[in-house]
């Protein structure tokens, strides 16, 4: 298989699965909260 094929279609699969994320960034349940907290301590359900 071509590496420019390869890298295309990795390209590909990781903008789906940014956009599928910025998508549902409400359900992501894939973050552990106090990691999340850790990066972005700004979020609403941070600061309770």
């Amino acid at each position: 298989m071509n590496l420019g094929i390869l890298s295309y279609v990795f390209m590909v699969i990781v903008i789906m699965a940014f956009s599928n994320i910025a998508e549902s960034s409400a359900e992501a349940v894939f973050v552990p909260d106090h990691l999340m907290c850790k990066v972005r301590p700004y979020l609403p359900w941070c600061k309770g």
